[in-house]
């Protein structure tokens, strides 16, 4: 995979998650998008712990994979940023060191000021290798809107 710990490539972002649970989980592998942040619900639903209401959670549980690797899963959108930046110069920083994934596509900026947008389909090329941002403005458009939604919250 391209890209090193702390940047915005699948090199730097994916990690591996490995369950362990006798007589509960089938072994097997999951394909599905998750992250560290539906680590937390997991736990909270093997507690049994009620998330308080009013609280939303941006991660869902793993137990339904864990479970069924079949099993329906969010069709979700993942940001990536590294946000490291002189205070007051947010702004600048937006588009560097940045990536969108969703379904089978990462879109990446890494340069400071504008963007550059490179676009991967990961299904077809998990080495990132080649650039379909070109062959695909739609999706890189629907991404970069995605982002800009979410750099406003």
């Amino acid at each position: 995979m391209r890209g090193q710990k702390g940047g915005p490539d699948n090199g730097g972002t994916r990690a591996s998650g490995f369950f362990r649970w006798f007589g509960t989980l089938a072994p097997g592998n999951r394909d599905q998008l998750t992250a560290h942040l539906d680590l937390y619900p997991t736990f909270a639903a093997l507690a049994g712990a009620k998330i308080p209401e009013g609280v939303k959670l941006d991660g869902y549980s793993l137990l339904p994979l864990l479970e069924d690797p079949s099993a329906a899963w969010p069709d979700r959108y993942l940001v990536t940023h590294v946000g490291r930046w002189p205070q007051g110069e947010a702004e600048q920083y937006k588009y560097s060191q940045m990536s969108v994934r969703h379904g089978p596509y990462l879109l990446v900026s890494r340069g400071k000021g504008g963007k550059k947008w490179e676009l991967y389909d990961l299904k077809a090329d998990p080495a990132q290798q080649k650039d379909v941002s070109a062959q695909q403005p739609e999706v890189v458009a629907k991404l970069e809107a995605y982002y800009d939604q979410w750099w406003r919250r």
